[in-house]
């Protein structure tokens, strides 16, 4: 799920677990597409906690999790998955990993941190990391994830005299469209064999404060930390009327692209 995030952006397995649930769950569509056969070898780009590839590890022949976060690691390794402390950009430095010998490479809800910095150099790594005819299966962020709640983060910032320069700076995500990613994988040897864009409206299990601060650190770090919680009410606030439910639960406006690509023989 998470791999090679913005410097600032730190991860706690434990929060994660507790407010980002969704994250794993809401996976039938993207592990239909990864199509798992038992004789296959996965290397799972941005493996988190590990919770979803410890699903998979039970259909396949063997899979390897890397996520650039030493805490989910040690999470996911607590879960019995063989998972590494290993970046997106360093997977093409990591030879054991670089054999083409993998069947597939599956990322979930990774690449638009992954992606932001150095793309050519993540997607060569997963390119020498399977073998010819190989698939990469990806679900990440794609253009328009989270506007609304993006925008409340930019115009809660600009407010307080913080410059658009300085927030795209910290912003540890890209989301794109179906013409940029496939541009991407296509200029680095792939072949896209489907490439779609779904938006889902998506149930948070607490206040949309607690998203923030999970997923947003690098944003918040703008902000001295006695104007944290200010931000955070204000943003609260401001989302009420678009994203609380008039039950009390809040949604977020997710954007979902669900990619397939071949590597050309």
């Amino acid at each position: 799920m998470l791999t090679n995030m913005a410097q600032d952006q730190n991860w706690s397995a434990k929060h994660y677990a507790e407010n980002a649930s969704f994250v794993p769950q809401l996976t039938t569509e993207i592990v239909g597409l990864l199509d798992v056969e038992t004789d296959d070898r996965i290397l799972d780009l941005g493996c988190g906690d590990g919770v979803l590839t410890r699903k998979i590890s039970h259909k396949c022949k063997s899979i390897i999790g890397i996520d650039s976060s030493a805490n989910m690691i040690a999470a996911a390794k607590q879960l019995g998955v063989d998972a590494r402390v290993i970046s997106g950009q360093e997977l093409v430095s990591t030879p054991d990993l670089q054999q083409e010998d993998f069947d597939k490479v599956f990322s979930n809800a990774a690449l638009h941190w992954i992606l932001r910095n150095e793309p050519d150099t993540t997607i060569q790594g997963v390119y020498r990391a399977l073998k010819n005819g190989g698939k990469l299966v990806a679900e990440l962020g794609g253009f328009g994830n989270c506007a609304d709640v993006c925008t409340a983060l930019r115009s809660v910032l600009l407010r307080r005299g913080i410059s658009m320069a300085a927030i795209e700076e910290a912003n540890p995500w890209i989301f794109p469209s179906e013409h940029v990613m496939s541009e991407m994988l296509t200029r680095n040897g792939f072949q896209v064999q489907s490439i779609t864009r779904t938006y889902r409206s998506t149930e948070l299990p607490g206040n949309i404060k607690r998203w923030f601060e999970i997923f947003a650190g690098a944003f918040l770090k703008l902000v001295s930390e006695g104007e944290k919680n200010a931000v955070l009410d204000e943003l609260e606030q401001i989302l009420r009327g678009s994203c609380q439910r008039e039950d009390g639960k809040w949604f977020v406006g997710y954007v979902r692209l669900r990619v397939v690509a071949i590597k050309n023989v």
